[in-house]
């Protein structure tokens, strides 16, 4: 009796820390999120079709970063595809796959080879089968403040992503290949354009929201095989992880037809799209001050 009694009291003492862990492993690892919308928040809505941003830039200077804050853009109507099918996929060997990239353009950090928009346009048997959710996060401020601590990759370079094993069985991809990914930004070039206009009142571009598809191809850095805390469990699968610094800015050269065409439209972008991708952010990522278990070590409710 003795024994049981201790047991119990045991897990009376930790029972709100063992639910933290509980959650945060069919959760993620986050204790708040900051969402501008009127809609209830969902990790696994399409685009921002609401077009009401966060403005991290500023939420950080006004509170004087004392709060434990990241930013994140996610695009959930995204479908993905491969040009190489998993009937082909063993045909070819890693000597053969080089080679299909050697025409293909550097990055602007240089660190990585990705084709060109018209490339991608001339290129016929990709195949656009898997609906999935692309996320821009920014994997260093996150490991920062502790949210989805179980994530240990480095930093993705632009035009790198991160990819589940379910998708990547789905698209015949491996580490190293290449994956393509249409994504609607019809409020993201919106409020971009918007946001081009207001500097540039001379020299004002109409946006067609017509053709708002963003063809964006990216190179599979990582195969993972869970949510690192990152999103629900149930949800991973579905994900596709990218630099949110990088959104912007590598965006640039997939515009749709229409805005491919504005030269200054694209410098301002080349300039200012990291600057814009913190001040337009789809949701704020908060988790509370190290060491955050403290906060549920309390069996009181109403402490906690």
């Amino acid at each position: 009796m003795v024994w049981a009694a201790l047991v119990i009291n045991t897990l009376v003492a930790k029972g709100p820390v063992i639910f933290l862990k509980l959650a945060e492993a069919e959760t993620g690892q986050f204790d708040g999120v900051i969402y501008p919308g009127k809609l209830p928040f969902d990790f696994g809505r399409p685009s921002n079709w609401e077009s009401v941003y966060v403005n991290y830039t500023h939420v950080q200077k006004m509170t004087k970063e004392q709060f434990n804050f990241a930013p994140r853009k996610t695009f959930c109507a995204t479908t993905a595809g491969s040009t190489l099918p998993a009937d082909q996929r063993a045909r070819f060997d890693d000597e053969y796959l080089a080679k299909l990239k050697e025409p293909w353009v550097s990055t602007s950090d240089g660190k990585n080879k990705v084709p060109t928009r018209s490339q991608i346009g001339k290129t016929k048997n990709i195949l656009y089968s898997i609906e999935s959710c692309l996320m821009f996060m920014d994997t260093q401020r996150e490991r920062d403040i502790e949210s989805g601590r179980r994530y240990k990759f480095p930093t993705l370079n632009e035009g790198e992503c991160i990819i589940h094993q379910q998708l990547a069985a789905s698209l015949a991809a491996e580490k190293g290949d290449t994956v393509y990914l249409r994504v609607n930004m019809m409020k993201n070039l919106g409020r971009l354009v918007k946001e081009y206009n207001k500097l540039n009142p001379k020299k004002k571009i109409k946006y067609d929201e017509a053709d708002t598809t963003v063809t964006i191809p990216c190179t599979v850095a990582h195969v993972g095989d869970q949510s690192y805390g990152k999103v629900e469990k149930l949800e991973a699968s579905r994900f596709i992880y990218m630099e949110y610094h990088t959104l912007f800015k590598y965006m640039v050269q997939y515009l749709p037809a229409a805005l491919d065409k504005e030269a200054d439209f694209k410098d301002f972008l080349k300039v200012n799209g990291t600057k814009l991708a913190y001040q337009l952010a789809d949701f704020l990522i908060q988790t509370l001050p190290a060491p955050r278990v403290r906060y549920y070590e309390s069996s009181n409710y109403y402490e906690i």
